[in-house]
């Protein structure tokens, strides 16, 4: 980032916009209200030296987050729910390389071995959430398994994507 001059005197979300237009073209740029916070020490932390994750969608792009310095890895989890099995991908998002995959039962099993039989399980009182923190429980422990098995940290995780997958 480039430092103020008294001929640019912008915001420093101004300037970063102007930055990302010049270099990449974005016009409809966004900015999450807690990235907006702390936006000025995050900016004069490192000399202006920053990484921007942003997220772009057809024709506006939103920055997520603002992390000082060059040094960071960005990734991302895909995550495909099926009735036994549920797998969990992490994918390095400025490459698309999938680095590493992990798997375990489906712990819903508890409730049911196929979809028929949850349904049925869930119309009783309470059971439907019980589903519910059954399957968070899964997704959570493959994501403590595989940044533990990648050594990074759960604020390198900037995007996930779930699936259902009937079997």
């Amino acid at each position: 980032m480039p430092e103020p001059t008294s001929e640019i005197n912008y915001s420093d979300f101004k300037r970063i916009e102007r930055e990302l237009n010049n270099k990449y073209h974005y016009s409809n740029l966004n900015c999450e209200l807690s990235v907006l916070k702390n936006l000025q020490n995050k900016i004069r932390e490192n000399q202006g030296k920053i990484t921007i994750v942003l997220i772009d969608t057809i024709g506006s792009q939103t920055i997520i987050d603002i992390i000082s310095g060059f040094t960071c890895k960005i990734y991302g989890v895909a995550c495909d729910i099926g009735t036994t099995t549920v797998a969990l991908k992490l994918i390095d998002l400025e490459n698309g390389e999938i680095l590493d995959t992990v798997t375990s039962l489906n712990q819903q099993i508890k409730c049911g071995d196929d979809i028929i039989s949850r349904i049925n399980y869930a119309e009783k009182e309470g059971h439907l959430k019980e589903l519910n923190k059954l399957i968070v429980e899964t997704i959570n422990n493959l994501i403590e398994k595989i940044i533990s098995r990648s050594n990074i940290s759960y604020r390198d995780i900037y995007y996930g994507s779930f699936s259902e997958i009937l079997q």
